[in-house]
């Protein structure tokens, strides 16, 4: 009797537990997914806000000089635009211009929006993004195809990045093995983007990368022969672009070598 009431026990609190993760991913993944972002202090050129409903996206410009072709910049989960400033526009800027958008719903306005005040011209400028910016950029792309796609760091899909977070911790542990990809509210996957895409897209993805391997990456895009993906060894999720730092100058200053520069001035 004492066995049957521990198990019976056992049973709910299991039930509790699967109950909880896929009400979560299924009506809150968004809470999950994408954080507040706090406002702090940057050193963009010059920036503008993107609204859609009671949403709201902030477009920042970092102009080097009078030039359409721009690389535009979609940061990883958690925003921290001051370290990607120093991380990445710092060495961006001495040969390109960037600029930042973010999130789903308001990335197509926001890629409008940066077309039309002729800050940028979208078919000739590079996507860059890292992590979730990276899948968001190649989600995007579909509607608002640039020259070129630099990435590092992404998962074939949502489904496999939430997975792998869920196995940091052995509280989580079990949720990562539950059918996440049934339930989830939504689950964007890279390789169905890129089989609409025609743009150059060159991946970077860390030999160490604890979200999604090298091989996993690789075996997702594998078919497409216009995707280039590159392993950065001894990298990991979080500083492929500064381990790989040559290496993605080097593939960004590729992708731009076939995008026609501007008309001069007369």
């Amino acid at each position: 009797m004492f066995i049957q009431r521990i198990l019976s026990r056992f049973f709910l609190v299991a039930s509790l537990y699967v109950l909880a993760v896929l009400v979560g991913v299924r009506f809150f993944l968004d809470e999950l997914i994408f954080v507040t972002t706090p406002n702090v202090l940057t050193n963009e050129s010059s920036s503008f806000n993107v609204k859609t409903g009671a949403s709201e996206a902030v477009v920042r410009i970092y102009q080097a000089k009078n030039d359409d072709r721009c690389i535009v910049f979609f940061s990883g989960r958690n925003g921290g635009i001051p370290r990607y400033e120093k991380e990445i526009f710092e060495h961006l800027l001495a040969v390109g211009r960037s600029t930042f958008s973010s999130v789903t719903e308001l990335g197509n306005n926001a890629l409008v929006q940066i077309n039309k005040i002729g800050a940028c011209s979208i078919d000739k400028s590079v996507f860059v993004g890292r992590s979730l910016g990276g899948a968001l950029a190649v989600e995007l792309a579909v509607k608002n195809p640039p020259a070129g796609i630099l990435v590092d760091s992404i998962a074939p899909s949502l489904a496999v990045a939430i997975r792998a977070k869920l196995k940091q911790n052995w509280f989580t542990l079990p949720a990562a093995y539950l059918p996440l990809d049934v339930f989830m509210a939504f689950n964007p996957n890279v390789e169905t983007a890129l089989s609409k895409l025609n743009s150059k897209i060159v991946i970077l993805q860390g030999s160490q990368d604890q979200v999604a391997s090298y091989d996993e990456v690789a075996g997702a895009v594998s078919s497409f022969p216009n995707v280039k993906i590159i392993e950065v060894k001894g990298a990991n999720h979080s500083n492929a672009h500064i381990v790989g730092q040559n290496l993605y100058l080097k593939e960004l200053d590729r992708l731009f070598e076939n995008i026609v520069p501007p008309m001069p001035e007369i």
